[in-house]
């Protein structure tokens, strides 16, 4: 992840602050969320929870909870929630904060197990490292559609800023595994080289794997839209694949974006530049 300046984090916070994003296990994982060590808290009480989504103005959590207690959440003027995140600078170690709210809706979630769903509203702007950990997953959302088109070429200049540890990737194509090179990436799609016929390609069932040095082994799955022999070598053919969009992992999206969002800063660095070199 790039450095972030104020302007970022206050842009996000403008941009995106009412946009709610569900706490699904893939981005528990993403934000390192640790959900043993989340908790509402107030006056002398203290009850573990779920979060289950967050903005930057509200978050609804599940919690189970007596009836007397339901009740008194109900008319707290200040509840705290405990957020628990783990340290990347320290292994097994976890940041903690809290942010002060109030329940805005309670509702029956399963009543057997004296679960409920609670909707609460923050009473102040949440600390930045929410707002950061928000502000990059919607920005990336948002561009997914907007940027959809715009591709990066995947070489020496641009491989070290993606954070790719090798061009190489590991194909499925209809389940087979097969080995082929990135050549570019998009929100959407990518291309890469392999060895085979283009005519048996085409419209295929596609896994690719390759790995990212923040965030692991990345897998996205799709089909295959376009096979072409490459004019100097026609056992090399180059593979577009179009992603199913339901299934691109969040962390490919911030990839994606953030290289992006990155580029357009130094183009205007270097224009800028330019620009007072000619006055």
């Amino acid at each position: 992840m790039g450095l972030l300046t104020k302007q970022d984090i206050d842009n996000f916070y403008n941009f995106y602050k009412n946009d709610e994003v569900v706490f699904n296990k893939n981005i528990t994982n993403l934000f390192g969320l640790q959900p043993k060590h989340i908790y509402l808290k107030f006056k002398e009480i203290q009850r573990p929870c779920i979060i289950y989504s967050s903005s930057m103005v509200q978050a609804k959590v599940i919690a189970s909870l007596p009836t007397d207690l339901v009740e008194r959440i109900k008319t707290e003027t200040s509840i705290n929630l405990r957020y628990a995140v783990s340290n990347e600078d320290k292994k097994n170690d976890f940041l903690f904060f809290f942010i002060k709210c109030r329940a805005r809706e309670i509702t029956k979630y399963k009543p057997e197990q004296n679960l409920f769903i609670i909707t609460f509203d923050y009473l102040s702007k949440p600390p930045e490292a929410l707002i950061i950990l928000l502000g990059r997953l919607l920005e990336a959302k948002k561009n997914t559609f907007k940027r959809s088109e715009e591709r990066i070429i995947v070489d020496k200049n641009s491989i070290i800023a993606l954070g790719l540890e090798t061009t190489a990737a590991q194909l499925f194509i209809d389940n087979i595994p097969r080995q082929g090179i990135i050549r570019d990436i998009s929100f959407n799609g990518m291309k890469l080289l392999l060895s085979g016929n283009a005519k048996f390609l085409n419209n295929k069932n596609i896994k690719v794997e390759f790995n990212h040095r923040e965030y692991g082994k990345i897998t996205t799955i799709g089909k295959s839209i376009r096979a072409e022999s490459l004019a100097a070598r026609k056992d090399i053919v180059a593979l577009a694949v179009q992603f199913d969009a339901n299934q691109i992992p969040v962390q490919y999206s911030l990839i994606v974006n953030e290289y992006l969002k990155s580029n357009k800063i130094i183009n205007k660095i270097k224009s800028t530049i330019a620009e007072e070199s000619n006055e």
